[in-house]
């Protein structure tokens, strides 16, 4: 391939035969045909990368990315009407449909005219969300994995699985109850990819839906004992204070002045690519996600929901989760946890460390002493602050090195689990801001906090748990718009 800047240098040669063509080409005594040679790659390498930025530009563009969820996995449907996403995990199975307009089915009545079903089936109404752009409103059920059977023959009792042909689902029961699904509704089941599916979900969630996203800001060092007025502020507050209010007038807005803000982020109208998503279940994945269908996994730890269960039996009475994080609320870590000022007393040069005095040192320490037994709620407030740490650091750390400074959080652990949620911000706040500059795959990180560096910002999701059905939702409404398209 002959670049034309080069074609003016050896006009001489372009009348002569090939072979003569070509000795003059690589006459490097012909200082303009060296040049030739080196000016000619340097531009079509220039050109490539002006293109490409441009291409990586449009793709992640979050414009684009509403247009290309839009295109690829929202396309206007005919046919079959009846589609929804299972997501099946270890413990909770996840089922999202859309009631389209004007569209009616026994399945959509039967699931409409309650809110529970059998043993632990429950609709989240307060989730159900409208999507014009899926031409309906999306609703939410869940309902514990064990009863997966009970629910089938629900169905089936029912008739309810008229219209059905195939169905899409994610998670390890997508695999271990195919043949029962399939022989007792006469439906195919399709299982996807797990990650794949949460991405998508997620990509969908948060460019289409404004409040969508949301984290806490002015948190408290959770690990204390809760102060009621705080947990108030919590709950009915969802914005920050007005600035030009000169003093809170009601309890709640007092506590919050003071204390913990939960707040909305809106995602939908920036670039989000790229971003780190930190995927807490049994244990913790990290992703770095570059589009809706490009992420990999780039970290993780075998810490996770499965650790604090697992210690919680063994250490307290508590059986179930949320046995262990109702304890959990009611608890003080610092019973348990040794701080800094433990070691180092009050004294601000703390051996020139310079570490604040209520920064954990050690979980679990105090164990060692002759102090009083902690309960069975400061036991559990610590596994709680002990996991959130340790997993905020992680993220920290992994948002440093990819150059991130904002890490999607998600994962059956912080599923309503706002004490943890809390002590992973708190604990992100706290970090010291890394600037890592780097150039051609050499890094070099300055540990001095920056002037006007903001700390790694963790963000949540109001459809924590349901990613993975809606992902595989999104996945049949393109599969089955494509097959209608070959089918033309």
């Amino acid at each position: 391939l002959r670049f034309p800047v080069a074609l003016p240098v050896y006009p001489r040669a372009l009348g002569a035969p090939p072979r003569q063509r070509f000795a003059a080409m690589m006459d490097t005594n012909n200082s303009s045909v060296t040049a030739s040679l080196v000016v000619a790659p340097t531009v079509l390498l220039s050109l490539f990368l002006l293109q490409w930025t441009r291409w990586r530009r449009r793709r992640l563009d979050p414009d684009r990315l509403s247009e290309r969820l839009r295109e690829t996995y929202m396309k206007p449907h005919s046919g079959l009407e009846l589609r929804i996403g299972l997501d099946i995990g270890g413990s909770l199975a996840k089922l999202t449909f859309l009631e389209k307009d004007g569209v009616k089915t026994p399945f959509l009545d039967f699931i409409k005219n309650s809110n529970t079903y059998g043993n632990s089936g429950v609709r989240d109404e307060a989730l159900a969300v409208s999507m014009p752009e899926l031409g309906g409103r999306m609703h939410f059920v869940r309902f514990e994995t064990g009863h997966v059977r009970n629910a089938v023959e629900l169905m089936k009792a029912n008739n309810l699985e008229a219209g059905f042909t195939t169905m899409y689902a994610t998670g390890g029961g997508a695999h271990k109850f195919k043949g029962v699904i399939e022989e007792s509704l006469g439906c195919e089941l399709t299982a996807c990819s797990e990650l794949g599916t949460v991405v998508l979900g997620i990509c969908c969630m948060t460019s289409m839906v404004a409040d969508e996203c949301y984290t806490f800001e002015r948190v408290p060092d959770p690990a204390a004992v809760r102060d009621p007025l705080v947990e108030a502020a919590v709950t009915r507050r969802s914005v920050p204070l007005r600035t030009h209010d000169k003093e809170p007038r009601t309890s709640s807005e007092r506590a919050a002045a003071r204390g913990v803000v939960r707040v909305q982020r809106d995602l939908s109208g920036i670039n989000f690519f790229p971003f780190l998503l930190c995927n807490v279940g049994t244990g913790c994945s990290i992703l770095k996600v570059t589009s809706e269908s490009q992420f990999e996994r780039v970290s993780g730890t075998a810490l996770g929901g499965g650790t604090f269960l697992g210690l919680c039996r063994r250490l307290t009475k508590a059986a179930s989760f949320k046995e262990a994080m109702d304890m959990a609320e009611d608890g003080d870590a610092r019973k348990v946890d040794m701080l800094v000022r433990d070691i180092y007393g009050e004294g601000e040069d703390r051996a020139g460390l310079q570490l604040p005095g209520d920064l954990t040192a050690s979980f679990f320490a105090r164990a060692l002493s002759a102090e009083p037994k902690a309960s069975d709620a400061d036991l559990c407030k610590a596994l709680v602050v002990m996991i959130s740490q340790n997993l905020a650091q992680i993220a920290h750390l992994n948002a440093q090195v990819h150059g991130l400074r904002r890490v999607f959080f998600t994962g059956n652990f912080l599923r309503g689990n706002d004490l943890a949620m809390r002590t992973i911000v708190y604990t992100l706040q706290r970090m010291p801001r890394v600037v890592v500059h780097g150039e051609l795959g050499r890094r070099k990180r300055d540990l001095l906090l920056p002037v006007g560096a903001e700390p790694t910002e963790a963000v949540f999701f109001r459809h924590e748990g349901y990613f993975g059905a809606i992902g595989a939702y999104l996945e049949q409404c393109r599969n089955c718009a494509s097959a209608a398209e070959r089918g033309r």
